[in-house]
């Protein structure tokens, strides 16, 4: 469910890359320092605003602001690189910590001009600072 409806599974690693489009979209990894990967998102333009795509905290490392700092930091390089205006992302409903999160830092639920694929699906959408 993290990758979005159009990931196959069961994957490999291979169908992986492919699904998630890693040569296409921005994609970025806070690691520590032995190189492993602490929290991954991408960004790309969507609507008119920087789309922040397939956020994921490593689950031994939550509860420590990675999250926080990687919104803000992909937020930021969407800033720098992408000619958007405000920010948005989609979560499941259920979700309650990753809704959490993104409340506190501004976003609020928003129509979506289109169907979603998944009924338990949120869009949500930030103005820029």
């Amino acid at each position: 469910m993290w990758g979005g409806p159009n990931i196959r599974f069961p994957f490999t690693e291979q169908t992986f890359k492919e699904d998630i489009k890693l040569k296409d979209i921005a994609t970025y990894t806070i690691v520590d320092e032995s190189e492993n990967p602490l929290a991954f998102g991408q960004i790309y333009p969507r609507l008119g605003r920087c789309h922040l795509g397939r956020l994921a905290v490593n689950p031994d490392n939550r509860r420590q602001g990675l999250g926080q700092r990687l919104i803000a930091s992909l937020c930021e390089i969407g800033n720098q690189t992408l000619n958007t205006q405000g920010y948005s992302l989609f979560v499941l409903s259920d979700n309650n910590s990753a809704l959490n999160l993104y409340q506190k830092l501004g976003f609020r639920q928003a129509e979506y001009p289109k169907p979603l694929t998944l009924d338990n699906c949120l869009y949500l959408i930030k103005d820029e600072d």
